[in-house]
Parts: C-alpha cells; sequence; structure tokens
C-alpha cells in the first residue's frame, strides 16, 4: 500500500474549520462544511497534511480581524492568545505537520532566496476569470506575493498538492505542486 499524498494546507481552510460565526454566508458555510471534510481525509489517513509557520501567521491576522468582525470590538490579548492556541491544538490532533517557514526560506547553498525563487511562480500564473467568486470589483484572480510565497513554501515541504478554496490557484503552474481546491474535490 502506498502512502498517503502530501498536501500542504492554505490558511482559510484553517480558517473554516475553526472559526466559528453564526452569521456565515451560504458559500462560506459550503466552504467550511468541504474544509471539514478534507480535515476528516487527513485523519483518516487519505492525506498527509503539512503546514508552516507562515499559514500560522497569516491564520493570526485572519482571524483578528474576523473574531473583530463577528464580536464587533477589538480582540484582547487573550482572545488572541486562544485564537493561536486553537490552531496549534487542531494541527496536532490531526496529525498535521507543522515546519518551520524561515528554516524552508534558506536556499541549499545557505542563504534566504525564498522571495527572488517565488517570482517564476508569479510569472507562470495566468490571471483566472472568475465570474461567480467575492463581490469585489475585481473578478479577476491571480497568484500575488504572499500566494507564491505560499506555494514556494509548499513546494519545500515536498507537498504534492496544494489544498485551498482560493480561486486564484487554478492557474497554478508548477510541475512538482497541483492545487486541491476543495469546492471542486468535497
Amino acid at each position: 500500500m502506498s502512502s498517503p499524498a502530501l498536501v500542504y494546507i492554505d490558511t482559510m481552510l484553517f480558517v473554516y474549520e475553526l472559526i466559528k460565526n453564526p452569521n456565515r454566508s451560504d458559500n462560506v458555510a459550503n466552504l467550511a462544511s468541504k474544509a471539514n471534510k478534507f480535515f476528516q481525509d487527513i485523519v483518516n489517513g487519505i492525506y498527509e497534511g503539512v503546514t508552516t509557520t507562515f499559514t500560522e501567521l497569516e491564520y493570526k491576522g485572519v482571524v483578528k480581524r474576523a473574531l473583530s468582525n463577528i464580536s464587533k470590538s477589538s480582540l484582547t490579548k487573550n482572545q488572541e492568545l486562544d485564537a493561536a492556541s486553537a490552531f496549534r491544538s487542531f494541527i496536532r490532533q490531526t496529525g498535521i505537520m507543522l515546519m518551520d517557514a524561515d528554516i524552508l526560506s534558506i536556499a541549499s547553498v545557505g542563504r534566504v532566496d525564498l522571495f527572488s525563487s517565488t517570482y517564476p511562480i508569479i510569472d507562470k500564473s495566468n490571471p483566472h476569470y472568475d465570474p461567480h467568486g467575492p463581490t469585489d470589483s475585481n473578478p479577476w484572480r491571480s497568484i500575488g506575493g504572499s500566494d507564491g510565497i505560499t506555494v514556494n513554501l509548499a513546494i519545500r515541504t515536498n507537498a504534492k498538492f496544494i489544498a485551498t478554496s482560493d480561486e486564484a490557484f487554478r492557474q497554478l503552474n508548477n510541475s512538482s505542486l497541483q492545487p486541491l481546491l476543495i469546492q471542486d474535490s468535497y
């Protein structure tokens, strides 16, 4: 029997799973349900999950904004610490590996090349028209700077897939990493 495919997990899947908002839109509730099914596949050994401290950092930023929006007030330091603790606890419970993004940012020759080696990832990504995406004024999706860094880190973890709900990843053009869009797969 072969080992499960290694899947890098993008930030928003953690947000969908860990942040409970009673006022979720139908679309967000649907994505949360699909993220939950994806995480069950990790627990059941269909996939092996990996993420990095960069994703954890992004998660903290999104959570601060999301929880403040839900409560209509700034978070206390304890609420921030609780959210960070929930992230670490969740990845331990589901068996997801957490790799250090600082270590992954160093090339084999001993210099940091994370940013310079992300340029080709962005250059190979062509914008994708998504008329049913978020309700902002620009329906075009493309891999940007932080997404490019996420892809680069995913490649450096040796993941075969990147699990995400971000439509921009449809345009990922990389021979060693394929998008696993939960809205299509679950």
